[in-house]
């Protein structure tokens, strides 16, 4: 796939062109706005999530490493409910490469977009 994060496109945004393929474009618009309005209301039934930091990562550990992502690849879920994705990891690895034990390093085989060892 060129680009490599096109994996981590919106989750309304691939709901809504597959249902579509379905011909269930209907349906599908109604589960996204359902989806939104519960994370609003998520969101004001928890307002000590405002502006708290979150960071999200994959899994655990692999390799001694822990990938974790910046704001906007798969993170929306985490903003939806009021909390600040951790801005201190944008600049740590940009897309395609990786940050190990304090240095950046090219990592072709991975599109994650951040990680370091612990």
């Amino acid at each position: 796939m060129r680009g490599g994060t096109d994996y981590f496109s919106l989750w309304q945004d691939q709901t809504l062109p597959v249902a579509s393929a379905l011909g269930r474009r209907a349906q599908a618009q109604k589960l996204v706005d359902d989806v939104k309005t519960a994370y609003a209301r998520a969101a004001d039934e928890n307002p000590r999530f405002q502006g708290k930091v979150a960071t999200f990562s994959q899994n655990g550990f692999y390799d001694g490493l822990i990938y974790v992502y910046p704001a906007g690849l798969g993170t929306d879920f985490l903003s939806m409910l009021g909390f600040t994705v951790n801005p201190d990891l944008a600049d740590l690895a940009k897309p395609g490469e990786r940050w190990t034990r304090g240095r950046c390093t090219s990592s072709r085989r991975s599109a994650w977009p951040t990680c370091w060892s612990i």
